[in-house]
């Protein structure tokens, strides 16, 4: 069984954000932005825009947006000629503010500084 998000709960988070940001002007965040998209399968446009007081043009532009970057390049972690026992396997836990978690294991220090430098690279923000 799939979990499913609700049109309830993904308005509670949007309303969170919006109440907790520091600046009107800060972007509505990528998994806001996804979870709104996701709503999509079960909800019609015009229900997910009202209930998460957005307007069209935004809906469109991150349905764009993530089609994009799944189509996007793959990341290789691979450590390029370093024995995987000469560093220990880690395991890293991200949680966001609305319940959901990803956990990634057996990853190694080199692994997750391959992947921050491409993510800062890729967003522009600082290590």
């Amino acid at each position: 069984m799939v979990n499913q998000i609700s049109l309830e709960s993904v308005s509670a988070a949007f309303n969170h954000w919006r109440e907790h940001r520091a600046s009107t002007k800060d972007p509505i965040p990528l998994a806001l932005q996804k979870q709104a998209i996701e709503l999509l399968r079960s909800h019609s446009q015009s229900r997910v825009i009202n209930a998460l007081k957005i307007d069209h043009t935004m809906l469109k532009r991150w349905q764009q947006q993530v089609a994009a970057a799944t189509e996007g390049e793959f990341i290789s972690l691979t450590a390029a000629a370093q024995p995987a026992l000469t560093q220990p396997s880690l395991q890293v836990v991200l949680r966001n503010t609305v319940g959901g978690e990803l956990i990634i294991t057996g990853i190694t220090l080199s692994q997750i500084t391959t992947l921050a430098t491409y993510f800062s690279a890729s967003t522009g923000e600082p290590l």
